[in-house]
């Protein structure tokens, strides 16, 4: 997207690049939350504690709850850029298919 005197503009290399960009991020916080996940799970075959364990591994339970509604929410605008990049082709082919229509003999 760009920005001009009469608001903001779309083309299609600025929404491919974000579409790209949502994609990364979303792999990005798929590692990380694995990265959590397993550090968590190693941390429990070793780390043993009567009142410090328990309190530790509840807060990160807590922490995956609450980073899974984040990835839930990017899901969701990944998911609407997607769609929002299919609408935008589609309808600038078809006015490009109009348009060229009219000096057609």
């Amino acid at each position: 997207m760009s920005f001009s005197n009469s608001g903001i503009v779309a083309d299609e290399g600025t929404i491919s690049a974000m579409v790209i960009a949502f994609g990364e991020c979303q792999s990005e916080a798929m590692a990380s939350e694995q990265t959590v996940v397993n550090a968590r799970s190693n941390l429990a075959t070793q780390w043993q504690s009567d009142s410090a364990a328990p309190r530790f591994f509840q807060a990160v339970d807590q922490w995956l709850a609450g980073f899974g509604r984040v990835r839930q929410g990017l899901d969701m605008l990944n998911s609407n850029m997607q769609t929002y990049a299919r609408l935008t082709t589609t309808t600038e082919d078809d006015t490009a298919l109009q348009a060229g229509g009219w000096a057609t003999p």
